[in-house]
């Protein structure tokens, strides 16, 4: 793990052979205003496990244009 504000290059390959590079960027958690997961959904807040019945794949359709909302609102992520 690098040191906080340090990068992280991953290297790779896409799904055609050709070498991509992925760059990280480690930083402080500081306050967040809910649970912290990692890209696989897994709780890394040393928090315990998530006590919900309620999941959701992540590769499900879109909502339907009517199911949108049109007004102006804050999208709290807890990233900065």
């Amino acid at each position: 793990m690098p040191n906080i504000y340090n990068a992280l290059v991953v290297k790779g390959r896409d799904t055609i052979g050709q070498q991509i590079n992925v760059t990280c960027e480690r930083s402080s958690r500081g306050a967040t205003l809910g649970r912290i997961f990692n890209v696989l959904g897994e709780p890394v807040d040393n928090l315990g496990p998530v006590d919900t019945s309620t999941t959701s794949p992540i590769h499900r359709p879109a909502p339907a244009f009517i199911q949108l909302e049109t007004k102006l609102s804050i999208f709290e992520t807890g990233i900065k």
